[in-house]
């Protein structure tokens, strides 16, 4: 654990395959190791828990192991050795056990600090009961709230739809509404913002290619799109989306639908490879692979891209 933690500190291991290392190594670890995984997740909770997608799979594996160990008792009298017993002096016989309090620890802990983690529409009912087990016993207000309150929005995502095709219309619908409605006169609250979008469409390639469809639309008009648009994509990609493949995916669909202004979705990824959010050379791979420049495409648009090169 020492030499890992060096190798990490120094920046000497691969930062995004480590993480990932670390979740699936708690998620599909035995009981008599959870404790060292879960030793190891407080390690790294800053850079576990700063990445939307990283956190999801966290909250996930942590509910997964609470249901595992409730679900059968006899699984905390082998969690610790008779010298770990003995050493800090744990009864076997207590309730809880000291890896269960640990695990509601964490649990707890995420849920304060990073409540979206838990937006789990599709295992809500199944891991609903547990956070409500852990609000009840606590008793603090706040762990109250927060656990009523996502339990409110995840019944809202997964509301039933007999229509897949019309589900998918009428969150765009409301997502376009939700942009339209920003008010400009005072601080756009922009976090609070792009999770409100990411409850209606939660995919991201879909979301980041609706964003990008409501801002160039001809049918609006007014540079506040595209500087409203930026500042969504720079926050989904700090929570962990990829916002290269997106805008790409979006790029091709776009070859094939003249509906929408190309010069606003350029200005765009000009404004994200400005601030490093977006990668140049898969941009430029994608121009060389469609010869975008050569079918007549606006090249001052596409310059305003190669200037931050």
């Amino acid at each position: 654990m020492q030499l890992v933690t060096h190798l990490y500190k120094d920046h000497l291991l691969e930062e995004e395959h480590f993480l990932d290392w670390v979740l699936k190594n708690l998620d599909s670890c035995p009981s008599e190791r959870l404790f060292l995984w879960l030793l190891l997740v407080s390690i790294y909770w800053q850079d576990l828990t700063s990445s939307r997608r990283r956190s999801k799979r966290l909250a996930e594996s942590l509910l997964n192991h609470a249901e595992k160990v409730r679900a059968n008792p006899l699984i905390t009298s082998d969690l610790f050795s008779d010298e770990f017993v003995q050493l800090y002096g744990l009864d076997e016989q207590s309730e809880p056990s000291p890896v269960l309090g640990f695990l509601e620890e964490t649990i707890i802990r995420l849920l304060v600090t990073n409540p979206v983690s838990f937006l789990l529409p599709k295992t809500w009912d199944k891991h609903g009961g547990i956070l409500h087990t852990l609000s009840q016993r606590r008793a603090l207000p706040q762990i109250n709230r927060v656990v009523e309150d996502l339990s409110t929005r995840n019944r809202r995502l997964l509301r039933p739809s007999k229509s897949p095709g019309a589900s998918t219309v009428d969150s765009t619908s409301r997502l376009y509404r939700l942009l339209d409605s920003v008010d400009y006169s005072i601080s756009v609250r922009i976090d609070r913002l792009a999770y409100d979008c990411m409850e209606l469409i939660s995919e991201s390639s879909t979301l980041i290619s609706t964003v990008l469809q409501w801002a160039s639309s001809y049918y609006r008009e007014g540079s506040h799109r595209v500087y409203l648009v930026t500042r969504l994509l720079r926050r989904w990609s700090h929570l962990g989306a990829d916002i290269d493949d997106g805008v790409l995916s979006y790029l091709h669909s776009m070859m094939s639908n003249r509906s929408n202004d190309p010069c606003v979705v350029f200005r765009i990824i000009a404004e994200l490879v400005r601030s490093k959010t977006f990668s140049t050379g898969r941009y430029l791979q994608w121009l060389i692979a469609t010869g975008s420049v050569s079918q007549g495409t606006d090249l001052s648009a596409v310059s305003s891209v190669l200037f931050f090169l």
